[in-house]
């Protein structure tokens, strides 16, 4: 809530966030296992009770990200919480790669689905794989290079047009392995090359 307050007082109009738990953290929480899905809800809730009033008495919005293995990890548990709140400061942050993780391919009736009014960020991530881990407990999934992973970047045009999307994406590069090999580590070169993929993408 503190956040809340100190980024309206700076003039920051959307924050970013997640439910949780975060599965790369030592020892982490696994719902289901440590926890019920029950209470890992219940705890989720009592959270959002005092954060979405906070958010709409400041002027904020709340642009919730699904990320895997986290409670809302996909369109579907998204829809729980939103659904829950039904508050115009509620939203997401829509990352295309946690939802194709999960084994949601159509980002046309993900985007849709959602609408103009509950997206309030994008963020433009790849992927392959599914969600989890296996039985040598490797994660079964990484976020490649914009454009070779599995993302349908043309149907997610078609639903950003369908709902009129006139917002922020921002890229969120998690290819480390690709930029330690073959940048060097260089940013700027990564930077570079994602635009030229963006615009192909989008130009």
């Amino acid at each position: 809530k503190k956040c809340i307050r100190v980024y309206a007082d700076a003039g920051i109009k959307v924050i970013n966030l997640f439910t949780g738990p975060c599965p790369w953290t030592d020892n982490p929480v696994v719902v289901g296992k440590d926890i019920s899905t029950y209470h890992a809800w219940e705890i989720l809730f009592a959270a959002f009770d005092e954060i979405v009033p906070e958010a709409e008495k400041y002027g904020v919005d709340l642009a919730v990200e699904s990320v895997w293995c986290h409670l809302c990890h996909d369109f579907f548990t998204m829809q729980y919480l939103l659904n829950r709140y039904n508050s115009p400061r509620l939203g997401v942050n829509f990352d295309p790669s946690h939802d194709r993780t999960a084994g949601n391919s159509d980002m046309e009736f993900l985007i849709t689905g959602y609408g103009k009014k509950r997206i309030k960020h994008i963020h433009l991530k790849d992927a392959v794989g599914i969600m989890g881990k296996n039985e040598r407990g490797k994660f079964n999934f990484m976020f490649p290079v914009l454009g070779e992973g599995l993302v349908d970047w043309q149907s997610f045009r078609r639903g950003l047009d369908k709902i009129g999307y006139d917002g922020v994406m921002s890229v969120e590069y998690e290819s480390l392995n690709y930029l330690d090999r073959y940048l060097d580590g260089n940013w700027e070169r990564a930077a570079a090359e994602t635009y030229h993929v963006i615009e192909k993408l989008f130009g």
